[in-house]
């Protein structure tokens, strides 16, 4: 880079941490992302700025998450329940085989990092689902905290609880993902989340000294980032000790793709080979199709929280206040569970579909920085909803999913925006009540390329 000449002393001995200040610390990363990592073939996978959201979306940019169905464990792991998706699994055993060939036949230099030679899963599938259902938690938290007293007493019943509620979403989510498909693709989550990539040490990558030490100036280290890339991984650059599948490449269909296939849809007796164009479906869920669902157990759930420390109201609103309270009544218990109302419409009385859906696209329009203008977003309203009026399907959750997905068709040309990459890399706390609202500005915009 030309704004830096570096030392021979910072090249050998890069000092890169997030406890740095500013200069510092752009000084220090450029160092390690510019100087140090190495420039040869095969490139890494940089999901510092270029591939943040690389097996968070589909070509479709849906934002989609492992079928359950698809992950097994990996054999070769240092520890019990070290998942990934099945391809995958089978390319990374190829590639720990081959490596222990090479330590055998002393092709490598057998005095280096032992993790690049006997190669063992340390980390790989972590469910973002666990930290999504913590996160919303959170949210209630966070609201049971800082309600206002008038608000307080304004709810009465799940109805006015949801008119309240709702406002307090929204404005979350202007500041922060709210709803899973946004949620998936922000900072909260990794590519650990993806089902596409094993670590195979528990390393700090905050801190350059140890990438550099043990991984980058390893004597075996570029023959195993040649092999990685021969067997469907590429090395990540921040990390190098995660390998991620190369998706779609020469390699990867050879070695991850070729005893797999999934059925015909026009004669399911025969197998379809693997692609760029089935792979996601088969081995993927788009969580548009959840998104209503998560809403409505957010929703529902919150109130029962809420019911439970909150059991009262003052008859007499603004009367007193809630340290001084009188005529206090109880609020009125929902009387079914979220997924009655899934599954079956139960409680449609007090929640319909339409506010519902209505809530949805506001949520969705705030998060990606409201690109649409009032009357498009009032036309999108209405027609959604009609899409789910009309919707062939005759349960409720099916037409949810209908709408959700004409909502998510909507929104998907907008995850490269500016204001949704700020989003997506955005960790704000959720105490909003303090929050001014304003969003950082120079936030770099990644490659829609991502495959």
């Amino acid at each position: 880079m030309a704004e830096f000449d570096y030392p021979a002393e910072d090249l050998l001995n890069p000092q890169g941490k997030n406890s740095l200040g500013s200069l510092g610390g752009f000084y220090q990363r450029s160092l390690y992302k510019d100087k140090i990592y190495p420039k040869t073939f095969p490139p890494p996978l940089e999901t510092w700025h270029d591939k943040f959201l690389y097996g968070r979306v589909d070509p479709f940019q849906n934002t989609i998450v492992p079928s359950s169905i698809n992950l097994i464990p990996i054999p070769s792991s240092a520890g019990t329940n070290v998942y990934a998706l099945n391809v995958v699994v089978s390319a990374f055993e190829k590639f720990v085989l081959h490596m222990q060939k090479a330590a055998f036949a002393r092709v490598v230099n057998i005095t280096g990092n032992s993790a690049l030679l006997d190669v063992k899963a340390t980390r790989a599938f972590e469910s973002a689902g666990n930290k999504y259902a913590s996160y919303t938690q959170n949210l209630f938290n966070n609201f049971i905290r800082t309600i206002r007293g008038k608000e307080r007493f304004q709810i009465q019943d799940f109805p006015s609880f949801v008119k309240v509620y709702s406002r307090y979403l929204l404005n979350v989510a202007r500041i922060t993902p709210l709803t899973r498909t946004n949620y998936y693709i922000s900072s909260n989550t990794s590519l650990f989340s993806t089902g596409i990539s094993i670590a195979i040490a528990n390393e700090d990558a905050s801190k350059d000294s140890n990438k550099y030490k043990d991984f980058v100036a390893d004597p075996n280290f570029d023959f195993f980032r040649q092999c990685a890339k021969h067997f469907g991984f590429l090395i990540n650059k921040n990390a190098p000790w995660i390998l991620t599948a190369d998706l779609f490449t020469t390699a990867f269909a050879t070695t991850a793709l070729g005893n797999y296939s999934t059925p015909d849809p026009l004669d399911p007796t025969r197998g379809v080979p693997l692609n760029k164009e089935n792979f996601f479906s088969t081995f993927y869920d788009p969580t548009y199709l959840t998104d209503l669902d998560d809403l409505i157990r957010i929703l529902v759930n919150s109130y029962e929280q809420f019911l439970i420390k909150e059991p009262f109201y003052d008859k007499e609103v603004g009367a007193v206040d809630e340290r001084c309270s009188i005529g206090a009544k109880p609020r009125k218990p929902l009387g079914v569970t979220a997924a009655q109302i899934i599954n079956g419409g139960l409680g449609s009385a007090q929640l319909p579909d339409k506010l519902l859906i209505d809530l949805y696209i506001d949520l969705r329009q705030v998060e990606v920085q409201s690109p649409l203008s009032g009357v498009r977003l009032g036309k999108l309203k209405r027609e959604v909803y009609k899409s789910y009026s009309s919707a062939r399907v005759t349960t409720p959750r099916g037409r949810r999913m209908v709408a959700a997905g004409y909502v998510n068709a909507t929104y998907t040309q907008y995850i490269y925006s500016k204001g949704a990459v700020v989003m997506q890399r955005l960790n704000r706390s959720l105490d909003i009540s303090a929050s001014d609202g304003t969003i950082p500005v120079g936030v770099p915009v990644i490659s829609p390329d991502i495959y």
